[in-house]
């Protein structure tokens, strides 16, 4: 039980520093517009509840709900992006 916990949190800090090494260093990048700095610090904010929710939940919520702070991160950052475009 604990051995998944880990591995799932590992997994995700991994998953982050690749995801951020592939846009700093994306030649797609260069094309993106900067996130506007609200959603930075929101980012910052997701980012530590969901360490905080990964460490504190017993066992079944301690891998769903880091999963679905982040899922609600991207969607809300997907929709800032979508708009600020249009």
């Amino acid at each position: 039980m604990v051995g998944r916990s880990w591995f799932a949190g590992w997994l995700a800090i991994g998953l982050t520093i690749y995801t951020l090494y592939g846009y700093r260093h994306s030649r797609m990048g260069d094309r993106v517009p900067p996130l506007p700095p609200e959603l930075k610090l929101i980012t910052l904010g997701a980012f530590a509840a969901a360490g905080a929710a990964w460490w504190i939940t017993p066992y079944p919520w301690s891998l769903i709900a880091p999963i679905l702070i982040l899922l609600a991160l991207s969607a809300y950052a997907l929709h800032a992006t979508q708009s600020r475009t249009a």
